[in-house]
């Protein structure tokens, strides 16, 4: 239970720590290379907890009611957010992440 939540902890962070990059310009010059390479590479692949936060913002129209995390629509400019690509990469990750789950399952001798 506890990997879980520290794996869903990382997942957040490397989503919330892509959109920075986006979004600070500080850290847009030090994500270029090999670095900016890996963060997207890293965020491409794993599941998008943010962004699924940030699609079910805009869905529930929350800027009534409360205030935003990240700026989406800086971010949406500055083409950092996808959201239907990021709907389907986190349900690839998931499944590929559940087919591991399945063959250690059927591998592991009880």
């Amino acid at each position: 239970m506890i990997g879980s939540i520290l794996f869903w902890l990382m997942c957040w962070g490397m989503n919330f720590g892509r959109h920075a990059f986006f979004l600070e310009p500080q850290l847009q010059e030090a994500g270029t290379g090999a670095m900016g390479f890996l963060v997207e590479m890293c965020y491409w692949v794993t599941p998008k907890p943010a962004d699924m936060g940030l699609v079910l913002f805009d869905v529930m129209a929350g800027d009534g009611y409360f205030g935003r995390v990240l700026d989406v629509q800086k971010l949406d400019a500055a083409g950092g957010f996808h959201p239907e690509l990021s709907i389907l990469t986190s349900m690839l990750a998931t499944v590929g992440i559940l087919g591991l789950a399945a063959i250690q399952f059927r591998n592991t001798d009880y």
